[in-house]
């Protein structure tokens, strides 16, 4: 059974790592790495191969699904790259020109053919939510496409550009849909054959090298950034504060949002201000490790807004039952 590797794009990072680890059993014998820039698609279903010689980027700035950064990768081929796109995505893609009149499908598909004749993997394009695009659109119609436009775009893709199309329900389907696929690569039903030897990786034509100031070698800053809202700047600003994930966490159940939220964040660039974290990311934080909203103690110990309810009884003279009120 040959080892399958999982690269999945940096862009796609927030999305769908949560979802990895909060499902039970993802994958089985898949080595998931994270963090690297794909030059097309944004998953690549890779197997090892001794022909296919080693990758010419330092994949050592990768980290792997918990964030441990990678030492070394072995020689893997592409066999399978996808293009993740949800419905209103991709009618903003193709809407979406750019400087050069192209809009941004038409060259994520030629991309992706590129990448096809360049090393003979297959290439397709997952497209999520359909079914729930009607809705979308009716509340959005004055930019966003009719769903019979959409239809169109994926019919000439799958029949003209030779690129096939799948429509999921929703990143959780996208999941399953990668998952088949690794086992039957394991199996050997995809991707058995072996390239002819060359003298660079076929990676060196999907991967982007890393550039070292946008990663950070502790896992700590990467589980930081699978938060909605949470940059690399930002990562390693709340890290500069508390040297552990267990001082975060003794400071957010005391304080809440604000335990992060007035954390300076350096600037992109030189000169420019510095910025806080602020209250819609520390909300966002204290979601991700607890699950529902802050609610402050006050000195009784009580959340506030929580309300006392007290029992009272009246008697009755009759042989009735005696009536129970409930004050709030």
């Amino acid at each position: 059974m040959p080892d399958v590797w999982l690269l999945v794009d940096c862009n796609e990072t927030r999305v769908v790592i949560p979802q990895i680890l909060r499902m039970a059993r993802p994958f089985t014998n898949v080595h998931i790495v994270r963090r690297c820039k794909l030059k097309s698609g944004d998953f690549a279903l890779c197997i090892v191969d001794a022909d296919a010689g080693f990758c010419g980027v330092d994949a050592t700035a990768f980290c792997d699904l918990h964030g441990e950064a990678l030492a070394d990768t072995p020689p893997l081929r592409p066999v399978v790259v996808i293009e993740r796109k949800s419905a209103p995505d991709l009618s903003s893609s193709i809407s979406d020109f750019g400087q050069q009149g192209k809009n941004r499908w038409r060259k994520q598909k030629v991309g992706l053919r590129d990448l096809r004749d360049r090393t003979g993997a297959h290439v397709m394009v997952v497209v999520e939510g359909m079914s729930e695009y009607d809705l979308y659109y009716k509340h959005y119609r004055e930019y966003a496409l009719a769903p019979s436009t959409l239809e169109s775009a994926m019919l000439r893709c799958a029949l003209r550009d030779g690129i096939p199309v799948h429509k999921v329900a929703d990143v959780c389907g996208t999941i399953a849909m990668v998952n088949t696929i690794a086992r039957s690569m394991q199996s050997g039903e995809i991707g058995s054959s072996t390239g002819a030897a060359a003298a660079s990786s076929p990676l060196d034509h999907i991967l982007v090298a890393p550039r070292r100031g946008n990663m950070d070698d502790t896992g700590t800053v990467h589980m930081l950034m699978c938060v909605n809202l949470i940059s690399a700047r930002v990562g390693r600003a709340i890290v500069t504060e508390y040297a552990s994930i267990s001082m975060l966490l003794d400071r957010l159940r005391i304080d809440g949002p604000a335990a992060v939220a007035s954390i300076m964040v350096p600037a992109k660039r030189a000169g420019a201000k510095m910025s806080k974290v602020g209250p819609v990311a520390g909300r966002a934080i204290y979601l991700a490790f607890f699950g529902h909203e802050y609610e402050p103690a006050t000195q009784n110990g009580r959340s506030r807004g929580a309300r006392k309810r007290k029992l009272v009884i009246v008697d009755s003279d009759d042989d009735s039952d005696s009536d129970a009120d409930f004050a709030l």
